[in-house]
């Protein structure tokens, strides 16, 4: 039996229920990370950071009903661990854990309250100082949430920290976005941006553009080889809808991957962790 402190569900009309069914899709109040490993893994880190630098607030703990926590020294340790607000702690029945589970995890789902995300524009990355130290941001209009969670994680592993999910975009806190990018979503700047269309009308005057169009690249197959191409200082890099590519009138750099004539183009993912590697090695101190 399942410790009887943690209250079990079983209908579908229960509000956390409902809440959690509502948010899968990552647009809703609340952010989802699936498997003990995963999730206990998120919030020890989170945990661990200052108060002020937090960026997740745990909200519920769920295991899924045939998941014995007693069993797992580390489910018991996660549902026991104490926190500066209330977190509830329930069980779902395994009918009701699979429909918010669609990785068929056999233990525990952990919500967090949604973050704020801020919203970046032209005019805001204008005003941005940046470092002495090589930066670089990625904007995103990548529709599926698989595609994107790999271009996460390739973002984090590469340095480039700062991310902007455009409205086209699946959302970074997809389920399938977070499992994808191996929770390193988490450890990423995101914010919210405009239409991937406003990419081909960019109307700053010279003294607040700060070379946005100088400075914006992205993957083109009548662009520059990355062989030959040098990347301009702290670059803006821009990925396209699949299937649709940049918008008309595009303004900015265009790059393209060397590869066989034979294959006609590459996944989204990998492109962008290709581009995202050769910015990486060759924005490196000599």
């Amino acid at each position: 039996m399942i410790q009887p402190k943690f209250p079990l569900i079983t209908a579908t009309q229960n509000p956390v229920f409902k809440d959690l069914v509502d948010s899968l899709d990552g647009r809703g109040e609340r952010v989802l990370v699936h498997g003990l490993k995963s999730a206990r893994d998120i919030v020890l880190k989170n945990e661990a950071e200052p108060r002020a630098n937090r960026k997740l607030k745990v909200k519920t703990l769920i295991a899924r009903e045939s998941f014995r926590i007693e069993n797992s020294d580390a489910a018991s340790a996660l549902f026991q661990m104490r926190f500066a607000d209330p977190v509830t702690r329930l069980v779902f029945s395994d009918a009701l854990f699979d429909q918010i589970d669609p990785f068929g995890v056999p233990d525990v789902i952990v919500a967090f309250d949604r973050p704020e995300i801020p919203t970046w524009s032209f005019e805001t990355e204008s005003g941005e100082s940046h470092t002495a130290s090589p930066t670089a941001t990625l904007i995103v209009a990548t529709q599926n949430p698989l595609n994107l969670g790999a271009c996460l994680r390739s973002a984090a592993a590469f340095g480039v920290k700062r991310i902007v999910g455009l409205k086209e975009s699946a959302s970074v806190f997809h389920v399938k976005t977070i499992r994808a990018s191996m929770g390193h979503v988490f450890d990423l700047d995101i914010l919210r941006g405009p239409s991937i269309h406003e990419f081909s009308k960019i109307k700053l005057s010279d003294e607040l553009s700060n070379k946005i169009p100088e400075r914006l690249v992205a993957l083109d197959m009548s662009g520059t080889s990355l062989v030959d191409f040098t990347w301009p200082e702290n670059p803006i890099f821009l990925l396209g809808e699949e299937g649709q590519g940049l918008p008309e009138n595009f303004r900015g750099l265009k790059v393209k991957i060397p590869m066989e004539s034979s294959v006609e183009s590459l996944n989204v993912s990998v492109s962008a962790s290709i581009a995202m590697y050769d910015w990486s090695m060759k924005s490196r101190p000599s």
